[in-house]
């Protein structure tokens, strides 16, 4: 079972299954910062970098390799692939390690270019897709 909050679309409260109840500490951002059990004990904490690439820490601040919980909710409340390394944007995977997206934005079979307007094209920022 979830339970989600109010204060973003990616604001999970709680996470149940079998008999774990863990709960997750965001921060300002909406990164998860810490999972707790539900007497508040700290189990497990997060750290990220400037692009969301996670560093797995024990409630002692050591860190480890993975989550010990299969957490996936991490930097801005976004899924993790452990397996790829890269999180899932709606519908757009973030290389962390990079910086980036893998593909451009689509809309309606365009590549949106994030260009700035200009005075030739002012709203024809977008290009067909083969």
């Amino acid at each position: 079972m979830y339970i989600w909050g109010l204060r973003s679309l990616d604001d999970l409260i709680l996470r149940e299954r079998d008999e774990e109840k863990l709960y997750s500490l965001a921060d300002p951002n909406g990164n998860v910062a810490a999972l707790t059990n539900a007497t508040g004990t700290v189990q497990e904490r997060m750290r990220y970098d400037a692009f969301g690439k996670v560093t797995w820490l024990d409630a002692t601040f050591g860190s480890k390799a993975t989550s010990d919980y299969d957490w996936t909710g991490t930097f801005t409340g976004q899924a993790l692939d452990d397996e790829s390394g890269l999180m899932l944007y709606r519908h757009r995977f973030d290389h962390t390690g990079l910086g980036r997206f893998v593909r451009r934005a689509v809309l309606n079979n365009r590549c949106l270019s994030f260009r700035p307007q200009t005075a030739k094209a002012p709203y024809r920022s977008t290009t067909r897709l083969k």
